[in-house]
């Protein structure tokens, strides 16, 4: 990704847990590790061996909130299937294994260079699930923690196989001290590389190849007797980092992203995996376990396609799901709430909502309902509706809606009369830590403005008042930015925002700020994108940031992995007629940082254009100079705006067709002078 993202965000909703730290929770993510056939050879090829193993998915039905996700070059994201399992080897040795399907195919920078960092896998793990805050420097291999990296850069180990990759690899154990991270004081438990007296039973074994479809492949087999032949569960945490950026020239900073499992373990400047800093990848305690048995179960919402748009997460109108806001004539709102329980035994659960304000990275936001003792079937499902909700009248923009499940006593630390009182993302971070959350936890959904109607199509929803109309948009209060195609404009590296990578440029879209030929992968499921393909077009918004680590002493690796956050992001559906009447669509809305650190913040675009109708996007000067004009400061929001349609209309914004009309306007217009024309002229041969 270069090193601007791009220039703005449309409204939606903040992330989760993530950006704000993980808490955590008394049923922590599993990841199974139940006994299973032997692997065989480690060759990074997945045969029958591993049907029998677990799996965790990103970005599919079955997906796990646990697992995160894997942003790519081209600024979509990438599926990614982890397999896992433990088998005892000929001659009696135990293991533990996993296989990782990565669809990322992205083997070189934009100009064409190696990758600076390469592909990296991180797998730690706490051999005696001692957790702690710290990493445990017991005497023992067993009471010791534990880490293995592999990196790799696409380049083939073997001329006669083309597709096995050249790997390196790296072992740590955590017998050793650290200098270079200032977390806990001059010297707290760190990584201390491994470089003699590993034998062959006790060295791990990987393995990557990229023949798998769209990417690449990774084989691990970790021996037991490395990490001390422990006999019952133990702590796993892991990441894959994505080094699918462009470095900055001559500055020795490259853009990256990385998927981690907990899902809630930040992989960013300040926690970074790959360099080992940072409070959470040396905490065992906010670490996932593996479980050699039956895992526990949890109760959880689902992520797919976003956490933004989650499946589980709908908002309704009398019944029926909608999922708009129509700022003339509001509907009358229900949310629906649907928790999912991977456990053996039913659950019962509290749920949360809340609705959040117009924006990107949302910090304001204020109490629905609590749904209470919600009975989940074991190893089924259960959809709550929330009590109807009126207060939606008057917004600008439009709202989005959160769910939690909640465990299922109440804490009176955070009762029904604080919850009623919340109104900032700072106060749901109290929220998570009381309760000890996790991602998987909550879940929300955006609600698309409707531009092309002002009234809520059910009648018997309507809320038939309302305090004010919402805020018009004026072109003139807004120019849009000189022409000079945004990506290709100098910008200094503390400017955090230019188009999305994988623009097709057109000889109208070279103006500054107009986006066009971005991913069409937008976080729609299939079956919604197929149902409104032929009415609407739809543009996705993903604000990334980034933070300056302030917790390392000694010199940042060069180049330097400069790792991009996901805060949150948005779905607007745009009505095809619009686009065709070359009507410009005005996005005004707040764009904000729901953390408790500073943040530099931008976004990725991406468009869905079912018709290719040219749909592009505009930014203001405004908005880049307030995006750009310094770090977000915790649970600030600044105010953008912003412009969607052809590059026809952009290029001449409140054009419209000639005088301003529409074209459904120009014909009527049209008719009706060609009426008079005939009634004229019947007239004069009367007379």
């Amino acid at each position: 990704m270069r090193h601007i993202f791009s220039a703005f965000i449309l409204a939606g909703c903040a992330a989760l847990a993530l950006s704000v730290g993980p808490a955590h929770a008394a049923a922590p993510c599993p990841i199974s590790l139940q006994q299973g056939t032997d692997i065989g050879t480690v060759d990074g090829a997945r045969g029958p061996e591993w049907d029998d193993a677990a799996t965790l998915a990103s970005l599919a039905t079955t997906s796990s909130g646990c697992l995160g996700t894997l942003l790519d070059e081209d600024g979509t994201f990438r599926p990614v299937t982890i397999r896992s399992k433990s088998y005892t080897a000929p001659g009696g040795a135990a293991w533990i294994a996993f296989f990782f399907e990565v669809q990322d195919a992205s083997q070189t920078q934009s100009d064409g260079s190696i990758l600076a960092n390469g592909e990296v896998l991180v797998l730690q793990l706490d051999a005696d699930l001692s957790e702690g805050e710290t990493l445990s420097q017991g005497a023992s291999p067993l009471s010791r923690d534990w880490k293995i990296e592999a990196r790799h850069f696409w380049e083939t180990a073997d001329p006669a196989d083309p597709d096995n990759v050249a790997v390196t690899t790296r072992f740590y154990d955590s017998s050793g001290d650290s200098p270079f991270c200032a977390l806990a004081g001059p010297s707290v438990p760190f990584w201390n590389e491994i470089v003699s007296g590993l034998t062959p039973a006790t060295t791990p074994q990987i393995a990557v190849r990229k023949d798998f479809p769209g990417g690449y492949t990774i084989e691990v087999a970790v021996p037991m007797a490395l990490i001390g032949n422990p006999s019952g569960d133990i702590g796993v945490a892991l990441s894959i980092v994505n080094d699918h950026g462009s470095c900055v020239g001559g500055s020795g900073v490259c853009d990256g992203h990385g998927l981690a499992f907990p899902s809630d373990l930040p992989i960013t400047n300040a926690d970074n995996p790959v360099l080992g800093c940072g409070h959470s990848w040396i905490a065992p305690d906010s670490w996932a376990t593996g479980y050699t048995n039956q895992a526990p179960g949890d109760v959880t919402l689902s992520h797919n396609p976003r956490f933004w748009t989650s499946e589980d997460v709908d908002a309704l109108a009398c019944g029926t799901v909608d999922n708009n806001y129509y700022p003339g004539n509001p509907c009358r709102m229900t949310v629906r709430a649907n928790l999912r329980n991977a456990s053996t035994s039913d659950q019962i659960r509290n749920i949360l909502v809340l609705k959040g304000d117009h924006g990107a990275g949302v910090v304001d936001w204020s109490f629905v309902d609590l749904i209470e003792g919600v009975s989940v079937p074991a190893g089924g499902q259960m959809s709550s509706l929330s009590a109807e909700h009126s207060d939606l009248d008057g917004l600008a923009g439009h709202p989005c809606v959160r769910a939690y499940a909640l465990p299922p006593n109440i804490d009176p630390t955070f009762d029904l009369a604080r919850m009623q009182s919340i109104t900032s993302a700072a106060e749901l971070t109290a929220l998570v830590d009381t309760y000890g959350l996790r991602d998987q936890h909550s879940a929300q959904q955006n609600i698309s403005r409707r531009p092309d109607t002002d009234v809520c199509p059910n009648a018997a929803c309507r809320i038939n008042a309302w305090l004010q109309q919402p805020a018009q948009f004026n072109l003139a209060d807004h120019p849009l930015i000189a022409p000079a195609f945004a990506q290709d404009a100098p910008a200094p590296r503390t400017t955090v925002f230019t188009v999305a990578p994988g623009v097709h440029q057109s000889a109208e879209g070279q103006k500054a700020g107009i986006l066009t030929g971005l991913s069409s992968d937008v976080g729609l499921d299939p079956e919604t994108l197929a149902k409104i393909s032929e009415t609407d077009a739809v543009v996705e918004f993903v604000a990334l940031g980034y933070r300056e680590p302030d917790n390392i002493e000694g010199p940042l690796p060069d180049p330097r992995h400069n790792l991009l956050e996901v805060v949150g992001g948005a779905i607007e559906r745009i009505p095809l007629t619009r686009i065709a009447d070359n009507q410009e669509i005005a996005l005004t809305l707040n764009v904000g940082n729901p953390a408790e650190v500073a943040r530099n913040i931008g976004v990725s675009v991406r468009v869905y254009d079912p018709t290719g109708s040219g749909l592009a996007v505009a930014v203001s000067e405004d908005t880049l100079q307030t995006l750009a004009s310094a770090p977000f400061a915790p649970f600030e929001s600044r105010p953008i705006v912003a412009l969607a349609g052809t590059t026809k209309a952009l290029a001449n914004p409140g054009g419209g067709a000639p005088g301003g009309l529409t074209n459904q306007q120009l014909l009527l217009l049209l008719l009706v002078l060609l009426v008079l024309v005939i009634f004229l002229f019947i007239r004069r041969r009367s007379a």
